[in-house]
């Protein structure tokens, strides 16, 4: 692999790394909402698990990185690592929301795209590190739609809209991220095997997983509408007919939830 590509390659790994660690974070700041909203012990316990499986994540992705010579340096401030919410928001409002962004969005997306990964990925190392977040991820993206389906009588038409809202704007934060439109048709020499998608695959498999993974389920649960999300799609392509491109990695994809300590 040319250097340049191995330095992109371990940059990629490193930011990942971090990202899951900051997924980290953020999951055990669901748990804790979600034991103070009195939820049911046995779920409780389920979502409590994830803290440990993103850390793991993150643990194998700094695994990587050392193998290809070293982690890059990523200044970031901690304080970012937490979901900022409003202080005005009730206890069961907390949990709700932590839960529409991080399971019901978030994970519900990026458990796919590792798939794709996976998928295209020639080494066995890393696509076995690939198949072991993407059981993870879709246990965390099952748990949202199981908490929305314990919640939902206590749900408001209020609360049903702002968590519409928080969706919204959780799947604007991940499009941010997208791949810009390229004609390239393959990824770089060699970048392949690391489960990284050339930009028309991601953008293909991406909105097919926003329709099928948070789109569908969303307008099942009654929280969010078919509009908003729609309207994300067409600002993409929209935003995506004037942008110009490279190849995407995989390891990024959760990188929405802390993208300023990146800025």
């Amino acid at each position: 692999m040319p250097p340049a590509l191995l330095d992109r390659a371990r940059h990629a790994l490193t930011v990942q790394a971090l990202s899951e660690y900051g997924s980290s974070v953020s999951m055990a700041q669901m748990v804790e909402s979600l034991a103070r909203a009195r939820m049911p012990v046995d779920l409780l316990t389920l979502a409590a698990g994830f803290v440990a499986e993103e850390l793991v994540h993150a643990e194998c992705f700094a695994r990587l990185a050392m193998q290809l010579g070293g982690a890059t340096p990523i200044p970031f401030p901690s304080e970012q690592l937490a979901l900022a919410l409003p202080s005005t928001l009730t206890v069961r409002q907390r949990a709700n929301e932590l839960v529409v962004r991080l399971c019901c969005v978030g994970e519900a997306f990026s458990g796919p795209m590792l798939k794709a990964g996976a998928e295209i990925s020639t080494n066995p190392l890393i696509r076995a590190i690939l198949d072991r977040l993407v059981r993870d991820e879709a246990l965390h993206g099952r748990f949202g739609w199981l908490y929305l389906d314990w919640v939902q009588d206590q749900l408001d038409d209020k609360e049903r809209t702002r968590l519409g809202a928080a969706a919204k704007d959780a799947l604007a934060q991940i499009m941010k991220l997208w791949p810009r439109a390229t004609l390239e048709k393959r990824a770089p020499f060699g970048l392949e095997s690391l489960g990284w998608l050339p930009p028309h695959a991601y953008r293909e498999r991406a909105l097919e997983t926003v329709e099928s993974a948070v789109r569908q389920p969303s307008n099942a649960t009654g929280f969010c509408s078919n509009e908003p999300l729609l309207k994300e799609q067409a600002a993409f392509h929209q935003w995506n007919n004037l942008s110009h491109g490279r190849p995407c990695s995989l390891a990024g994809l959760a990188l929405y939830r802390r993208e300023k300590a990146f800025d």
